[in-house]
């Protein structure tokens, strides 16, 4: 991995808190475990619904000084947005600016999760426009990507790699690839599981969409995560030369499990020197 590629795992909070077990679930679980990953090597993310998302900025610059953003380069402690609009503003009801987004203090986004294609009918179209919002923004898109369906026996990956291939140009279609984005590979048929999707299977994939990514020019621009029923003890089965990081929802809502997380990356892909 290039040295720009800093290990990463965002929690997104989904819509789990209320702004008061927000705030408390900040304050004693994701800011130790935040400073623990600094001196691991690690970047995180939280990522709050709207409601809390200027308070938990504020929080996080408090806790850490200064600006928390960060980049892709030294490991730091960041908020993200579950969500934002393709405008910068205008009369769009109900809608939220990535200019806003940025405003407040948050440094990432996720676009195009799965909940959003599943429930909200975004396409990848829409996603397209929304990662290029972001991106103009000063906003770092976590550019979620994955196969409704699993394949059949045999497949050998193929159907996925396909689906995530066809995501991924639509996505990063008006971005630079200088602007750094994050790529979350998470296999719809597996989120919410007991267990995540085979090893084999996430390395295949994992592989492909580094490899576009790559030969796009964003060798070191673009970190690839997997979400998916991630949790502890996962990570050290995955390729550490394709696979960045996590993005993680339930399990990361426990700060000790965050924290086994953390380590799991760290002891893989800074001390274990996974990341050639």
């Amino acid at each position: 991995m290039p040295a720009a590629r800093t290990p990463l795992i965002g929690v997104s909070l989904k819509m789990y808190f209320t702004p008061a077990e927000t705030a408390a679930y900040v304050e004693s679980a994701y800011i130790p475990v935040a400073r623990s990953a600094i001196d691991l090597g690690v970047s995180t993310i939280v990522i709050p619904d709207f409601v809390s998302l200027s308070a938990t900025c504020g929080a996080v610059r408090d806790a850490f000084g200064g600006d928390p953003a960060g980049g892709a380069g030294e490991p730091s402690a960041a908020v993200g947005a579950q969500d934002c609009f393709y405008e910068d503003a205008g009369a769009y009801t109900g809608e939220v600016s990535p200019r806003t987004v940025a405003a407040v203090g948050a440094r990432y986004v996720l676009v195009g999760h799965a909940e959003r294609r599943r429930v909200f009918g975004e396409s990848d179209a829409a996603v397209g426009l929304k990662t290029a919002a972001a991106a103009r923004n000063g906003l770092v898109p976590v550019v979620c990507v994955g196969e409704r369906k699993r394949g059949g026996d045999g497949d050998g990956g193929d159907h996925a790699v396909g689906v995530v291939r066809a995501q991924l140009a639509a996505a990063l279609a008006d971005v630079s690839p200088a602007a750094p984005v994050v790529i979350a590979y998470e296999p719809v048929w597996a989120i919410g599981q007991r267990h995540p999707a085979p090893t084999a299977h996430i390395n295949t994939v994992c592989r492909a969409i580094r490899g576009a990514l790559d030969a796009a020019g964003r060798q070191s621009s673009a970190r690839v995560l997997y979400g998916g029923s991630a949790g502890e003890g996962m990570f050290g089965e995955l390729d550490g030369r394709s696979v960045d990081g996590l993005l993680v929802a339930r399990a990361g809502h426990v700060g000790a499990q965050l924290a086994q997380m953390v380590r799991d990356v760290a002891g893989k892909l800074v001390q274990g020197g996974g990341v050639e």
